[in-house]
């Protein structure tokens, strides 16, 4: 019987990989559905689950994807996501899936200049806040790339007076909170 799961299970993961091109789409989901109603089949969870996955738009996955990682993700009155709180550079990978993402939260030293370097692809970030990162002037340097960036929010890193102009540099940045230590240049650099 174990021999028989296996197989059952191989089939449900070939009919996964058919499904991904576009052209058998239909015809693999129709099998996968038809396993997962077969309460006969030791595969039939899998096969709803895999199926269930496949129907899913690229938001969908990765809202499922970063709630998983342990994200919290914030949604406004219509459902959209609108601000994540995020811990790791891996979880950056799935923004681009998020149309209306406007407010992002970082805390800890799993976010670094990488991290940003991915932000700073976004088209509508509206606001970050940084706290505590292994970010240094190179990544805020990124923050001036942040086309729709408004507000900063920062604390527990060092900044030098070549990352603050950089961040200066952004046209539409309008607010910035500070609460980290500035040295005399620095000060200089945000006047």
């Amino acid at each position: 019987a174990a021999g028989e799961i296996d197989v059952v299970e191989a089939c449900v993961w070939a009919l996964v990989e058919i499904a991904w091109k576009q052209e058998f789409q239909d015809e693999a989901l129709a099998a996968l559905d038809r396993l997962a109603k077969s309460s006969e089949s030791p595969a039939a969870k899998l096969a709803e689950s895999e199926a269930r996955k496949l129907r899913m738009t690229d938001e969908e996955r990765a809202i499922e994807a970063l709630e998983a990682a342990g994200v919290e993700v914030r949604r406004n009155s219509q459902g959209d996501v609108t601000n994540l709180n995020l811990s790791q550079d891996a979880q950056l990978k799935w923004i681009r899936h998020l149309p209306n993402l406007s407010f992002v939260f970082w805390r800890g030293n799993g976010i670094t200049n990488g991290g940003l370097e991915l932000l700073s692809k976004s088209k509508t970030v509206r606001a970050v806040s940084i706290s505590d990162t292994a970010v240094t002037d190179v990544g805020f340097a990124f923050l001036g790339d942040l086309p729709a960036l408004r507000a900063f929010y920062f604390s527990g890193n060092q900044i030098s007076a070549f990352g603050i102009r950089r961040l200066a540099a952004s046209k539409s940045l309008s607010r910035v909170s500070w609460k980290s230590k500035l040295d005399l240049a620095g000060l200089e650099a945000i006047s």
